[in-house]
């Protein structure tokens, strides 16, 4: 017979599981808790991700305005390879000469509307969506769309002055806060954001510059939070505030 194994007299005895642990109601609502926060973080972690597909859209487009040639050759690229499929369906007989042509002529339509819109305004629209849509959280690609989307509408009332495209700010997205009055001062937002403190930090810094600035707060007026505290400064100093604070408020990426 093996002789038993004495316990070491400084051993501490396994603690029992404290009996409210054990109730039933007790496991139900930490399952429900566990349940609940990989939810957030699955949503949490989604919204990310959606900010940062529009951000990049934003970019795209952004791009494309820069270069032309780059946006007609990637439309050209998706146009012959839609046009590859149709050629493989006419060939097995699973589309008729007539529906061939009609199918082509709508692809053709298709790649020219997409090469002749205008690529600014499109980045505007997505660097807006990423933080009116996707935010919070307050995600490295929602700040700087917040910081990028004024200058991207900035630069669409320019494109639509040089090609002499008559144009009322209302048809621009003219947002809450925006004065479009020149007898009034017409102002425009230079950034947003939804930190008080940064509001100030960005707001003292313009001033600093001689850059007369103030916040509207979109919350305060029964807007949308995603909106947050739009810096606002006279229409005629919008790119020298924009240049000021890129420092501050562009994140790295």
């Amino acid at each position: 017979m093996a002789p038993e194994t004495a316990v070491p007299p400084h051993a501490s005895p396994v603690p029992a599981s404290p009996s409210w642990f054990k109730k039933r109601w007790v496991q139900n609502a930490l399952l429900v808790a566990a349940t609940a926060a990989v939810a957030y973080a699955m949503v949490y972690v989604d919204v990310i991700a959606r900010a940062r597909e529009a951000y990049r859209q934003g970019d795209q487009y952004m791009r494309w305005h820069q270069d032309p040639e780059e946006k007609k050759r990637s439309f050209e690229k998706k146009f012959l390879k839609e046009k590859d499929v149709l050629d493989k369906r006419l060939k097995k007989g699973e589309l008729t000469e007539e529906e061939f042509n009609q199918d082509l002529e709508v692809l053709r339509f298709d790649r020219d509307q997409a090469v002749n819109e205008s690529s600014i305004k499109y980045a505007y629209q997505w660097y807006k969506d990423a933080y009116e849509l996707f935010s919070p959280p307050e995600s490295r690609w929602v700040r700087r769309a917040r910081y990028l989307a004024p200058a991207a509408k900035e630069r669409w009332r320019d494109e639509l002055r040089s090609r002499n495209i008559p144009f009322e700010e209302y048809m621009l997205d003219l947002e809450a806060g925006e004065n479009a009055s020149a007898e009034t001062g017409a102002t425009l937002i230079v950034y947003s954001t939804r930190g008080s403190r940064e509001a100030e930090d960005c707001v003292r810094l313009l001033k600093s510059k001689g850059i007369e600035a103030q916040v509207y707060d979109a919350i305060a007026h029964g807007r949308l939070p995603q909106e947050g505290l739009k810096i606002v400064v006279p229409r005629e100093k919008f790119w020298d505030a924009h240049n000021a604070l890129k420092s501050v408020v562009e994140p790295p990426l």
